[in-house]
């Protein structure tokens, strides 16, 4: 037989009354061992309501007083990224990261061993020996880590958060000219990629998004592209990068490069194959393309990503809009989309011809000629000029 007080409960038995307390943690009841003395019960609930409040401060003591290296949390994390389905040569760089970079400093040390002061020393060291951007990037998967760490209630605060960006050069041309693109294409007419580097530049197409282009997404008759798919090592998915469908139009380029090509076609569905019929290979691209640069001798070198720049930029300084070229790249945000709307110092150049708001006088002054007007007439009334 039991009874209950007001916190506490009794429970009598033949060999006399015996206690026992329950408390509420996280929405679940927890009741005590059956103790013989009130004592001992007080004392357990006092403990229980003690390591409540550590819990609700600091999360779960457990999990903190765990020793956690960095290199296991960079494991789980690196698991966690390719269950998340990202492309294959992403997931590479983060490892190459943790690998090459991280792991001789931190991978074996305990996450909550790790300083701030540390993680700046490291950030110095990166400099060194590479670019703001290079930097930038290692950083950021550490800063994710730790993170991590700090979700899954490993640590009560990241070292890292506070750390700053290097302020990167953005003076680099990561576009080509028109006169560039004619030179690289003409140098590359003959080669494999070339209708793959020119539908690039033409219609700002990722390369995993090209890669997945199949015949079923070209609408001849209304002179569009749909853009669902994009293609990876996993093979082919049924999404874009921002999970969102856009329509691009055929520019003259475009549509009589694709038009040559449905002639050729073979039996792939893929737009894009190698000469024996296979999909291309997502992972050579970059390297395909370094090669042609290289025939072309170019000296303002690239990325393959950079021709979505340049079809950007190019679009923007033949007077189209922004917003336009918003839907056209698919850009959720139109802030991505003008980090791409750069001017060539040409362009920029050509466009102040016929500008003016003013005339130059016999004497070269710039003043508009009614102020000049204005203001001879004023001096002849009042000092007889």
């Amino acid at each position: 037989m039991a009874s209950k007080g007001a916190t506490m409960e009794t429970i009598k038995r033949k060999s006399g009354i015996r206690f026992r307390e329950m408390i509420w943690i996280n929405g679940k009841s927890i009741k005590s061992p059956i103790f013989r003395r009130k004592y001992d019960c007080i004392q357990w609930l006092a403990k229980q309501r003690s390591q409540k409040v550590e819990n609700e401060l600091y999360g779960d003591l457990q999990k903190l007083r765990e020793i956690k290296t960095l290199e296991e949390n960079g494991q789980e994390w690196l698991k966690s990224k390719e269950a998340s389905g990202i492309a294959k040569s992403t997931l590479i760089h983060y490892a190459s990261y943790l690998r090459v970079h991280i792991g001789p400093a931190f991978l074996k040390r305990d996450l909550k061993s790790i300083k701030k002061v540390e993680l700046e020393a490291f950030q110095l060291r990166l400099r060194k020996s590479h670019n703001a951007k290079g930097t930038n990037l290692i950083i950021t998967v550490l800063k994710t880590l730790f993170k991590e760490a700090v979700k899954e209630g490993f640590l009560i605060k990241s070292p890292a958060e506070f750390i700053k960006r290097f302020s990167e050069d953005n003076n680099h041309d990561a576009y080509w000219t028109r006169a560039e693109i004619d030179q690289f294409l003409k140098a590359n007419y003959l080669f494999d990629f070339h209708d793959l580097f020119l539908m690039a530049i033409n219609t700002g197409m990722r390369k995993g998004e090209l890669a997945g282009l199949c015949w079923d997404r070209i609408d001849f008759a209304r002179n569009q592209i749909t853009v669902t798919r994009t293609r990876d090592q996993h093979g082919l998915k049924e999404r874009t990068k921002t999970n969102l469908k856009r329509v691009i139009p055929m520019n003259d380029f475009t549509r009589t490069t694709l038009l040559d090509l449905h002639k050729r076609k073979s039996s792939s569905d893929y737009v894009f194959i190698r000469p024996n019929g296979d999909p291309i290979d997502t992972h050579h691209i970059y390297r395909d393309f370094g090669k042609a640069q290289k025939k072309a001798g170019m000296i303002n070198k690239i990325t393959f990503h950079d021709l979505r720049h340049t079809f950007a930029s190019q679009f923007i300084m033949s007077g189209y809009s922004i917003y336009e070229l918003q839907k056209i790249l698919g850009h959720t945000n139109i802030t991505m989309t003008t980090r791409y709307a750069h001017f060539s110092p040409e362009y920029l150049q050509k466009s102040m011809l016929g500008f003016g708001l003013g005339q130059l006088d016999s004497n070269g002054n710039s003043e508009p000629n009614h102020i000049l007007t204005m203001r001879n007439n004023l001096l002849e009334k009042v000092v007889g000029y």
